[in-house]
C-alpha cells in the first residue's frame, strides 16, 4: 500500500515537473529570441523572468522534499528493494529542472551585462546617426 502511494506521488511529481519544464523552455525561448537592440534599449525587463525561474525551482525542490521525506520512512529492506529507484528518479528530475533554471538564469545575467555596457558607455549615443531599418 505504501509503495503504491509513493508511486502515485512519483507520478504527480513527474507531471508537475513536466509542466514546469515546459514553462522553463518557454522562458528560454523568450530569452534566446531577444535582439541585442531590445536588450541595450532596455525594452524588456528580464528580472521578472529570472524570478519566475527561481520560483519554478523552489516548486520542484518543495515537491522533491515531500517524496524524499517519505522515502526516509522506508525500512532498509523496502529502500534497498525499490525505494532507491524512486529516489534516483526524483533526483534526476530535480537535477534536470535545476540545471535548466540555472542555465536560463545565467543567460539572463549575461544579457544584463550587455545592458549595463550601454548604461556605462552610452553606446547608443555614439550611434544615433544611424537610421533604423524597417524589415
Amino acid at each position: 500500500v505504501y509503495r503504491n502511494w509513493l508511486m502515485e506521488s512519483l507520478e504527480r511529481y513527474k507531471k508537475i515537473a513536466q509542466s514546469l519544464i515546459s514553462k522553463i523552455n518557454n522562458k528560454f525561448s523568450i530569452i534566446t529570441f531577444l535582439t541585442i537592440d531590445e536588450i541595450i534599449r532596455d525594452e524588456i525587463d528580464l528580472r521578472p523572468i529570472w524570478w519566475e525561474l527561481s520560483e519554478i525551482n523552489d516548486t520542484v525542490w518543495a515537491q522533491h522534499k515531500i517524496i524524499q521525506k517519505e522515502l526516509e520512512n522506508l525500512s532498509e529492506e523496502d529502500y534497498d528493494e525499490w525505494g532507491y529507484e524512486i529516489e534516483n528518479e526524483i533526483d534526476d528530475i530535480r537535477n534536470k529542472v535545476d540545471w535548466k533554471v540555472m542555465s536560463a538564469q545565467s543567460l539572463i545575467d549575461g544579457l544584463g551585462k550587455i545592458r549595463d555596457l550601454e548604461e556605462e558607455d552610452e553606446i547608443l549615443k555614439r550611434f544615433k546617426d544611424i537610421k533604423p531599418i524597417d524589415i
